[in-house]
């Protein structure tokens, strides 16, 4: 769950706090209190609550909460300079700042990049997503008949003060209206990559490129804009004069219009930019504000905009994605609402209604949204088609949340037929990922396997390292769902490699989190501890807590895997202490299943019920019901314990129906392996040969040890002695550490 309060977000899965971008450094102890605030807000908080939620049974001195409280205020004035938490004299202190939870119930690997443009991971579940771009400000616009070039607006020697940061902004806001310009996302250049390399990798790709690049300052005597249109075959330059800024643009405008493709079909800077060069300023100032995530400010200068200029519909449309961005989004809706009713509205309605869908979707009102981008479509497809792709990407994001996916699937395929002529390469490779991803979910991973190695393709091409990096991690997967653990494992160190040479350990530390799976289920068990350990050191590095919960984690599952029973109990302890610890309520929780898993393995009936009890009253208590199909899968492998063979078949096979409704496979192929387990030792091989049946039908039947051996032992009842025997090679050859003495012995007894 997410916790936003003005620009603050407090993550409380992964026990961190973010301004816009940037993750601010807090104690575990400080993070603990400022969450006790915000779940409290607008209630008066004293310090012995703190002392009895916070520190509980702990010894603390007055002075030291009197520290954190200090503590707390200062990371959030660096920040925002408002009071956040209020004394409430002689009765103690209030936290003030509206609180608002945002969904996040997308389980895709892409978020979109205007809810947030930076990389972000999620290690809860052991997988890392990143962000590659949610194109609700991509901006694209028709190409004409005569193959209007692509053209990319970038500031001349990357001056990022907020005249040049906001002026090239402002030209790609309002170029981007006319239909004719075909404008290329300016944020899309690699970090790691200088201006001139990334416009020559581009070049590369497609030597049609225009790039228009502008350099303003500010003197005594009013403002100079130079102005440059960059091409393959050669550069043209024109540099301009004026003591009112909206006069300066106006010039320029009119000088790129005649010297550039670029075309101001609908006259946007007649009509949009406001007469009073002050009012322009501030929403420069604004636009640069936004871009650099500092919401109150963009949110200041933009009102002050509006005010002194009422019909400064630019400022409005700001207004609204201003509140947006914040969480506010009935304040946005009511802003596009009034919108409607000023002059000039119709060059900006596509903007502000793409602004209204991208607003229903962050609000999790899916089908609202997925209506409302349909709309655009049917009424703008014609009229302003290359932005309309923009539209279909973001509609394919809410498809897939509601589970549509064939429909999404079709939207994507129009973007990249739109996109065939290698315009927008960054955009495709996104899209081509973005495909890849959904095909993986329902099980079409030939297709999905070919689209990410085009999207590393198109990645590469830009020396675009992160892209690289995240689709290396969508083959891995896809080598998973295969059993193809060694690809899995080359993909995903090729990604880890990346993030070294980047110096980002936060993504390190998250992608050796699927890599320990991976090794894990592989039989790994070796390589996958010395990653647990570099995994936890790197948390401890960070502070991040939630990576040093999920290694530990990690010390568990091996510790289970191995038999290791004193030291998978001893890991079991020390996961709860540190949850108790932190008050990690989620890791309490986890300890639970945990200690479930451990039990059933030790053969522990009388402890395995106490648990299965206790997490069965947190999922009626809770409602989180995705939890009752493996505690249902539990309770099976308890009857079995208990000598229950009807019940636990009859559990077993029920669950087995409800996950093949949702096609979860990962449970139907546990629950079939259970039950092939009881087949074998009860010596039904005619029940177990019909399940093998159903199984082999499968295109994405299992290919891994422990399904191999038990259809091995299934054959050789049968009779089947030289199938048993290679299928018993197979399974061995794969099997790394998960082969034990008795398997090896069976291997044998086959080959006599």
């Amino acid at each position: 769950m997410k916790l936003q309060f003005y620009d603050f977000i407090l993550d409380t899965d992964r026990q961190t706090l973010f301004h816009s971008k940037t993750e601010i450094e807090i104690t575990k102890i400080n993070y603990q209190v400022l969450l006790y605030f915000v779940e409290h807000q607008n209630q008066v908080v004293t310090k012995d609550q703190l002392i009895d939620n916070i520190w509980q049974d702990k010894m603390v001195t007055e002075n030291s909460i009197d520290q954190s409280l200090s503590k707390i205020r200062k990371s959030l004035a660096k920040y925002d300079d408002r009071v956040i938490i209020k004394t409430v004299f002689g009765k103690g202190l209030e936290f003030t700042a509206p609180v608002q939870k945002i969904d996040t119930s997308s389980t895709d690997i892409h978020s979109k990049i205007n809810k947030s443009k930076s990389l972000f991971l999620v290690i809860a579940g052991l997988l890392v997503i990143f962000s590659t771009g949610y194109y609700g400000s991509h901006i694209l616009s028709e190409t004409k008949a005569n193959n209007q070039p692509p053209i990319l607006i970038l500031n001349n020697n990357n001056n990022s003060d907020w005249l040049n940061l906001s002026s090239r902004q402002l030209f790609n806001q309002l170029f981007s209206n006319s239909q004719y310009n075909h404008l290329i996302d300016n944020d899309s250049k690699p970090d790691q990559l200088s201006q001139s390399e990334y416009i020559s990798n581009y070049w590369r790709i497609n030597p049609n490129l225009e790039v228009v690049l502008t350099e303003v300052s500010e003197n005594d005597t009013g403002y100079t804009l130079t102005v440059k249109i960059s091409k393959k075959q050669g550069d043209v330059s024109e540099t301009f004069q004026d003591k009112e800024l909206t006069t300066l643009l106006t010039k320029a405008n009119k000088w790129l219009v005649s010297n550039s493709s670029l075309r101001d079909t609908n006259n946007e800077f007649e009509y949009l930019l406001p007469e009073d060069s002050h009012v322009l300023e501030l929403y420069m100032r604004g636009l640069d504000s936004l871009d650099k995530g500092e919401l109150e400010q963009a949110l200041n200068y933009t009102k002050l905009a509006k005010d002194q200029e009422p019909e400064f519909i630019l400022a409005q449309l700001q207004l609204a994605d201003i509140q947006s961005r914040k969480g506010d989004n009935q304040q946005a809706v009511e802003i596009l609402d009034r919108l409607k009713n000023m002059p000039h509205y119709s060059k900006v309605q596509l903007s502000a209604e793409m602004l209204r869908a991208d607003i229903l979707d962050t609000a999790g009102e899916y089908q609202k949204a997925i209506e409302t981008y349909q709309h655009l479509i049917a009424n703008y497809g014609q009229q302003n088609p290359k932005k309309i792709l923009a539209v279909k990407y973001n509609l394919s994001f809410s498809l897939a949340s509601e589970l549509k996916y064939e429909q999404a699937l079709t939207q994507l395929d129009d973007i990249l037929i739109a996109l065939q002529d290698h315009s927008d390469p960054k955009f495709m490779a996104d899209v081509l990922h973005k495909k890849g991803s959904i095909l993986l979910q329902i099980g079409r991973t030939a297709e999905a396997r070919e689209l990410a190695n085009k999207a590393f393709k198109q990645y590469n091409d830009l020396s675009d390292l992160m892209g690289s990096a995240i689709v290396n991690i969508l083959l891995a997967r896809i080598a998973n769902h295969e059993s193809d653990y060694d690809n899995a494992t080359y993909f995903l160190k090729q990604s880890i490699n990346i993030y070294r040479h980047a110096n980002y350990p936060l993504g390190v530390g998250a992608t050796l989190n699927e890599l320990i799976y991976t090794l894990m289920v592989s039989g790994q068990f070796d390589e996958a501890w010395t990653h647990m350990l570099e995994m936890k050191q790197i948390a401890m590095d960070i502070d991040y807590f939630a990576m040093l919960m999920a290694a530990k984690q990690f010390e568990i599952e091996i510790s289970r895997a191995r038999k290791q029973w004193a030291q998978a109990e001893a890991g079991l302890d020390d996961y709860l202490k540190l949850s108790t610890e932190e008050n990690f309520t989620r890791g309490l929780f986890k300890h639970k299943l945990f200690g479930l898993d451990l039990a059933l393995d030790q053969e522990q009936p009388t402890r395995a019920q106490n648990y299965i009890d206790q997490i069965q009253e947190h999922i009626d208590k809770s409602g989180e019901n995705r939890l009752q199909p493996r505690l249902n899968f539990q309770q099976a492998r308890l009857y079995f314990l208990q000598d229950k063979d009807e019940k636990a078949l009859q559990l077993l096979n029920e669950n087995k129906a409800s996950a093949l409704a949702t096609d979860d496979m990962e449970t139907i192929h546990e629950i079939n392996n259970e039950l092939l387990r009881h087949y074998i030792k009860s010596g039904d091989y005619e029940a177990a040969q019909k399940i093998i049946t159903a199984i082999d039908k499968n295109p994405n039947k299992p290919l891994d040890y422990p399904y191999l051996l038990l259809k091995s032992k299934i054959l050789y009842g049968l009779g089947h002695k030289q199938q048993a025997l290679n299928l018993a090679e197979s399974s061995k050859a794969q099997a790394h550490e998960f082969w034990q003495a008795a398997d090896e012995q069976y291997l044998k007894s086959l080959s006599n």
